[in-house]
């Protein structure tokens, strides 16, 4: 798996991406909203997301959130 972050002009750039499963997976529990919720989150902030299979057979889900303003984060912000 792999997870970007990158800050473009006034947004923030989120990409996590994974190969093919070497195994398979259990069914996951429907106890949430996943994607959907996640993209209405996403909208609500202002951003968008991209998610869907990769040409490898993994899966790639991409956040874009716009950045206002603001101080600039400290590690300590991060935590």
């Amino acid at each position: 798996m792999t997870l970007e972050l990158r800050r473009r002009d006034a947004a923030l750039e989120v990409e996590v991406a994974n190969g093919p499963a070497t195994t398979a997976a259990p069914p996951p529990p429907r106890s949430g909203y996943g994607l959907a919720g996640i993209r209405e989150r996403v909208v609500l902030a202002g951003g968008s997301l991209t998610a869907g299979p990769r040409f490898d057979g993994g899966w790639r889900l991409s956040v874009v959130l716009p950045v206002h303003g603001g101080h600039e984060a400290k590690e300590s912000d991060l935590r």
